[in-house]
C-alpha cells in the first residue's frame, strides 16, 4: 500500500490544479482477513476536524514543509488518526453505518473489510466533489486506475459500493467494467469485475436505502459470500 499513498500524496498536495483544503485520506496495507472491500465517494470531514488535523502536525501545511521522512512517518500518524473515526469509541456515523450492516450479513467491519475512497479529497458536500469529477475527466480516469490498483492489492471476495453516484460511474465508464460485465448477471444479481462479483449499491445513509432494500443488500451479500 505504500506505492498507493505516494500515489496520493504526489497526486493531491503535488497538484497545484486541485482544490483542496485539508491533507488526503491514506491507507494501511491490506490483511488477508479483510476479503470483503467497501467503496466510497470520498472522505468527508467531522466536526472541528481541520482544527483535530492542526493540532496533530496532519494539515496541508505541514504535510508541505515535512521532509520526505517526516512525511512517512506523517502518513502513517494519519492513517493511525483514521482507524479512531472508523473504530473508534467517537466513530463518525458514516463508518457506524457500516458496522451495522456488515454486523447483520455476520461480518466483523473492522477486521474483515478494507475500505476505500474514489477520491481521496475530504469534503462533506458531495455536490462539489461530483461537480469537479464531471469536469475534470482526466482527474477521473486517474482515480479509476488507481482504484483497480487497489483492487488487485486487496484481491476481495466481493466488492460493495455503497454510492450511488460511484455506482453509476463506474458502470458507464470505459475504463472500469470490460464490455462483457456491463450487464447485470441474471443468477447472482450482481455486476462482476474480472470474475469478482460487484454490488452497486446507494448509500446506507439517510433514505437513500429503504428497510426493504436493505434486507435485499444483506440476503444478496449473505448469498455471494456463501459461494
Amino acid at each position: 500500500m505504500n506505492k498507493i499513498n505516494e500515489q496520493i500524496f504526489n497526486f493531491y498536495i503535488g497538484s497545484e490544479n486541485l482544490k483542496k483544503k485539508f491533507s488526503p485520506m491514506f491507507y494501511d496495507s491490506p490483511h488477508k482477513e479483510q476479503t470483503i472491500l467497501s467503496i466510497g465517494l470520498n472522505p468527508s470531514l467531522t466536526k472541528g476536524f481541520d482544527k483535530t488535523l492542526g493540532n496533530r502536525g496532519l494539515d496541508m501545511n505541514s504535510f508541505k514543509k515535512a521532509s520526505s521522512s517526516e512525511q512517512k512517518t506523517k502518513i502513517a500518524e494519519t492513517i493511525n488518526y483514521q482507524k479512531e473515526l472508523k473504530y473508534g469509541d467517537a466513530s463518525i456515523q458514516y463508518f457506524k453505518l457500516q458496522k451495522s450492516f456488515f454486523e447483520e450479513v455476520g461480518v466483523n467491519f473492522e477486521k474483515n473489510v478494507f475500505h476505500y475512497d474514489l477520491y481521496q479529497n475530504r469534503e462533506t458536500d458531495s455536490k462539489k466533489v461530483l461537480k469537479e469529477l464531471k469536469i475534470e475527466k482526466d482527474l477521473t480516469q486517474e482515480l479509476i486506475h488507481q482504484l483497480k490498483e487497489v483492487i488487485e492489492l486487496v484481491n476481495p471476495k466481493i466488492i460493495l459500493v455503497f454510492n450511488a453516484s460511484v455506482s453509476k460511474l463506474l458502470k458507464e465508464s470505459d475504463l472500469f467494467f470490460k464490455n462483457t460485465e456491463k450487464s447485470l448477471d441474471i443468477e447472482s444479481g450482481c455486476y462482476h469485475y474480472n470474475e469478482t462479483p460487484v454490488v452497486l449499491a446507494n448509500q446506507l445513509s439517510g433514505g437513500a436505502t429503504s428497510v426493504v432494500y436493505r434486507d435485499i443488500l444483506v440476503w444478496m451479500t449473505k448469498k455471494i459470500l456463501k459461494k
